[in-house]
């Protein structure tokens, strides 16, 4: 099922449309050399997302993808942390549980469509080098390796204000 309407309205006008329109204004977005970018998990996607708690109709944030062509290893987002991302600080940073939602659900999602298998997180380790300003949108890069022991696959990942910019977190 969908967000209930006042939600899905309220999520429309402080998530979606602010990201949408940064996206069509960053020049780094799609990144050249990538195939036709997607959004992960919509508003209007009822399988497999709908209650999903980052990427779900009511999930707090927006987040578009895409592959390098060619190398199914290197997947990009596009990363909308709005401003309930953040902390109560002076400027707003995004938490780092809010960070740590969106490595989880990008690596894990990267795994498990690069090897069709399911990609239940093991271990998460994110440094954090800096604080996230938001609300704003990011360039996050995932790389997933081979499987490992049969099961494992290696994903690593940073965040970036652009994708050549400075690492806010890896």
């Amino acid at each position: 099922s969908s967000a209930p309407p006042k939600v899905a309205a309220w999520l429309r006008k402080e998530v979606d449309e602010p990201a949408e329109a940064l996206l069509e204004a960053a020049e780094w977005w799609p990144p050249p050399g990538t195939e036709d970018p997607k959004q992960l998990g919509t508003r209007e996607n009822s399988i497999p997302f709908s209650i999903h708690y980052v990427v779900g109709s009511a999930g707090p944030f927006y987040v578009a993808y895409a592959e390098k062509e060619g190398d199914p290893a290197v997947r990009y987002h596009a990363v909308y942390f709005g401003p309930q991302a953040s902390n109560s600080s002076t400027p707003p940073v995004a938490q780092g549980g809010a960070i740590a939602s969106i490595f989880d659900v990008t690596m894990a999602f990267h795994a498990h469509s690069r090897h069709g298998k399911p990609a239940p997180t093991a271990s998460l380790n994110v440094q954090y080098h800096r604080g996230l300003p938001c609300p704003g949108l990011y360039f996050l890069e995932t790389q997933a390796g081979e499987i490992e022991d049969a099961r494992k696959i290696p994903v690593v990942a940073r965040l970036l204000d652009a994708p050549a910019g400075t690492v806010f977190a890896s």
